[in-house]
């Protein structure tokens, strides 16, 4: 999971979105997602939604571990 804006976040489809322009913000779920679009506020609304997400994820695992 991370949050990134260092290149575009790829379109799902090949050639289905040939020549749009797309998002640099963005964020990955997991190492293979191509990301999904984020729209960046502020310093402190990226950490928080940052650290949301890394709760959740935390949450998620803890309930795997749990069955």
């Amino acid at each position: 999971m991370g949050y990134d804006n260092a290149h575009a976040a790829r379109p799902s489809g090949k050639y289905k979105y040939g020549g749009q322009v797309s998002a640099y913000d963005h964020k990955h779920r997991h190492v293979a997602d191509r990301g999904i679009a984020y729209t960046f506020k502020n310093a402190y609304q990226l950490l928080s939604d940052f650290f949301a997400d890394v709760d959740s994820v935390l949450k998620l695992k803890e309930k795997e571990k749990e069955k």
